[in-house]
């Protein structure tokens, strides 16, 4: 969290590229913790970034968050 950004794997059918549009979510259970910008994607490993502003206070991602599209893939 000290460096805004976070760091996932995705499979070769993913579809992610870096500088998309369609931003991800990396939610905890039901609750959206913050929004994300790929920044780059290297060998199904993502780096991404969020702004910490968006945070809800005390909040941030932590290991075992999960990471989804805005709108699924084909939408």
């Amino acid at each position: 969290s000290r460096w805004k950004f976070v760091v996932f794997n995705v499979g070769p059918e993913s579809g992610l590229i870096a500088g998309d549009t369609t931003p991800l979510l990396v939610k905890r259970g039901d609750t959206v913790i913050a929004p994300l910008r790929i920044v780059t994607i290297a060998k199904g490993m993502v780096v991404a970034e969020y702004d910490p502003a968006q945070l809800q206070k005390g909040i941030r991602p932590e290991l075992g968050d999960r990471v989804f599209r805005v709108k699924p893939l084909g939408s």
